[in-house]
């Protein structure tokens, strides 16, 4: 293969790490957990989950019940490790979710009577946990708390109450607190519950939700943190958000590079790739790369984006296509087999993001299943 995606998972560690001192300061007992949804956002979740799991990290989230199932086989029937599934319980997962001991995100009153029914009928007692999700504000998913109150009163009561702050990435706006008020008001209401609502931002910036949290303080609440684009490397808060100490502690992860296949002199006037979308301005030295936007390098790099080698940045050139790109390395020495970084040590994930018009989490998740991970520490 001409493309890999190196992973460090001694960075990985590291990132977690920083995520759980981030936490040490709330007023509440505090677990770091992981979400490890999409494959661990494409750097595969088998191995990033047992590396975490060597770091005592014992709760991790998935999306759907699939990937809870091979997350389970790989970790092990532990009574101590927990999967939580965002999903949900559905009509088509709940035989899966019992097998493999998965704890469904209960995201609405059909899930809740669903899940209720399923337990009565497998006879398993109260030791698996009732987690709710419950919307606060961002009209995604989840019960309205006035939902969850009439359940409560017919039902049982939640162990773990679930919401997600829609603008944890911007640190001051008013949603955050508006939300935050909602869950905390209703956590007060059930002394003992886990409480979990910090993403990567929420967590690397759980000194602004101190304030918020203390109403729970002498209540026994437990706050499960679910970093996931930090644990990767990539930036969680926005760029005009006010700086976090704990930002810079975050190490890249990911590396993605292309070996190159062809080197040639490009003399001034000649046009490079599709469309003809690049022309010389003057000789040039350019290098033809195996890696394209196949491979999850985006083609909204064309002509903006870079590599990295031999020390210097180099300029992509021409449309980036299916299965290759072409770079400017009149500054560099570079041979045939050599590699090219497109990300990683020396090209932050999230300037790459923004020159391709998203964010860090799209560039990970779209990395090609051709992409061979290898895993190392670097």
């Amino acid at each position: 293969m001409t493309v890999r995606l190196t992973v460090d998972l001694e960075a990985l560690a590291h990132n977690y790490q920083v995520c759980s001192a981030a936490l040490q300061d709330l007023p509440l007992s505090v677990l770091t957990g992981a979400v490890v949804k999409a494959d661990a956002y494409g750097l595969g979740a088998v191995t990033v989950a047992s590396r975490l799991q060597a770091q005592a990290c014992t709760h991790f989230f998935v999306a759907n019940a699939a990937e809870g199932q091979a997350l389970r086989a790989a970790l092990g029937d532990a009574d101590a490790l927990r999967i939580y599934v965002f999903e949900g319980a559905l009509a088509t997962t709940v035989s899966t979710l019992l097998a493999a001991r998965l704890t469904p995100v209960l995201n609405s009153i059909n899930q809740w009577q669903l899940w209720s029914q399923a337990l009565e009928q497998a006879a398993i007692g109260p030791e698996l946990e009732w987690v709710v999700h419950v919307d606060t504000g961002m009209q995604r998913l989840g019960l309205a708390p006035v939902e969850l109150a009439g359940l409560v009163a017919a039902d049982r009561q939640p162990d773990m109450l679930m919401t997600h702050l829609a603008c944890a990435d911007e640190p001051g706006h008013p949603s955050v607190t508006a939300q935050l008020q909602k869950i905390v008001a209703l956590a007060a209401q059930y002394p003992g519950c886990t409480l979990s609502l910090a993403n990567s931002a929420g967590t690397l910036g759980a000194h602004n939700l101190a304030g918020e949290l203390q109403p729970l303080a002498a209540d026994a609440t437990t706050l499960l943190a679910r970093p996931g684009i930090a644990l990767y490397g990539g930036a969680p808060f926005t760029d005009t958000a006010p700086p976090n100490p704990h930002n810079n502690q975050i190490w890249p992860v990911a590396r993605l590079e292309g070996q190159v296949l062809q080197l040639r002199d490009v003399a001034a006037g000649t046009a490079v790739g599709y469309g003809a979308s690049f022309v010389a301005p003057k000789a040039m030295r350019v290098a033809t790369v195996g890696l394209g936007y196949a491979d999850g390098l985006p083609r909204l790099l064309s002509n903006v984006g870079a590599g990295f080698a031999a020390g210097h940045r180099l300029p992509i050139v021409g449309r980036v296509s299916m299965d290759l790109t072409c770079v400017d390395v009149s500054a560099a020495t570079l041979a045939e087999g050599d590699w090219v970084e497109f990300f990683g040590q020396n090209l932050a994930l999230a300037e790459v993001a923004g020159l391709a018009q998203t964010i860090d989490y799209e560039i990970l998740c779209g990395i090609g299943a051709r992409v061979p991970r290898v895993y190392q520490a670097l």
